[in-house]
This record gives C-alpha cells, sequence and structure tokens, in this order.
C-alpha cells in the first residue's frame, strides 16, 4: 500500500514537471497513470491533466477532466474548484455554448476565488453573446464595483456601454 501511494505521488509531481516543461503529452500520461493509482492527489492529477488538453485545445477532453475533477475537489480546494469552473467555462466558450459558459463562470463567482473578477467579466461577455444585454450590464456592475482594481476594468466599463447601445440607451452608454 505504501509503494502504491509513493508511486502515485511520484506520478504526479513529475507530470507537473513536464507539465511546467511544456511536454504536455508526457504530463497527460503521468497525470492519467497517477489518477489511476489512487492517491492523495488523484483529484490535483486529474485537475493537471484538464489542464494538458486545454494547453492543446482538447477542448472536449479538458471539460471532462475538468468535471471529474469538480467531483473529486476537496473542501480546501477553493481556488481550485473555482479555475476548474473557469475552464469549463472557457470550453464551452470557445464552443459558442454561452449558456452553459455563463453556468460555470456563475460558479466560479460563487467559490470566492481570487479570480471572481475574471470570472464576472467573461460571463458579461457570454451574456452579450446570448444578446442578454441587462444581463449583462449588471454583471459588468458587479465587476466595476465589487473589483475597481482589476485588469479587466477598462474593458468591463467599455463593454458596458456597448451593452447600454444595444438596447439604446444611449445617455448611459455616453456615462
Amino acid at each position: 500500500e505504501h509503494d502504491k501511494k509513493t508511486h502515485s505521488e511520484a506520478l504526479y509531481w513529475r507530470g507537473e514537471a513536464y507539465y511546467a516543461k511544456g511536454q504536455y503529452a508526457t504530463a497527460a500520461s503521468n497525470f492519467r497513470s497517477a489518477v489511476a493509482l489512487g492517491g492523495e492527489n488523484a483529484g490535483k492529477a486529474t485537475y493537471g491533466l484538464g489542464y494538458t488538453y486545454f494547453q492543446r485545445s482538447q477542448t472536449d477532453a479538458a471539460e471532462k477532466e475538468f468535471l471529474r475533477f469538480l467531483k473529486m475537489a476537496k473542501r480546501d480546494e477553493k481556488e481550485l474548484y473555482a479555475d476548474a469552473c473557469n475552464r469549463i467555462a472557457d470550453c464551452n466558450f470557445f464552443a459558442s455554448d454561452y449558456h452553459t459558459a455563463e453556468t460555470y463562470y456563475t460558479k466560479a463567482v460563487e467559490a470566492a476565488s481570487s479570480n471572481s473578477d475574471y470570472s464576472l467579466y467573461h460571463k458579461a461577455i457570454a451574456q452579450g453573446l446570448r444578446k442578454d444585454y441587462k444581463a449583462k450590464i449588471a454583471t459588468l456592475g458587479s465587476l466595476i464595483g465589487k473589483y475597481p482594481a482589476s485588469d479587466h476594468i477598462q474593458q468591463g466599463y467599455y463593454e458596458k456601454g456597448r451593452a447600454h447601445i444595444e438596447i439604446e440607451e444611449n445617455d448611459k452608454a455616453i456615462a
């Protein structure tokens, strides 16, 4: 049992090292082996596997692994949970499934991670692409109100103005 646990841990960390070197296929192989053996870092290995697919633009496979990670995530993995939700949302965004993207960006915001501004901004963009401009305006209002120092703030103001124009609220757009 101890050897199995040690082997799983070694595979996970080797996968991390290969990922850091940009060798995503080799990293994926190590992560898959670590997941198969189970152990303490099986969830993180699943998360890492999702990223290996994401980095290679294999969004269907990435989404599957990130969804699997959500089922395995531990309570103290709030940041990883929120990030996995963002990546699932991104995968759906790239596939033009804006409704599902919005759902997962919302889950990321609800996890209250350090990247909630990213989640709010991209949720608003998805709402705009669904032509739900009032929701987009409200979401961008939340972004602007909660995260005034965000890297997305200038684009948030711009997008909020565009949304007001779409619903012919030109005075609000000017402001």
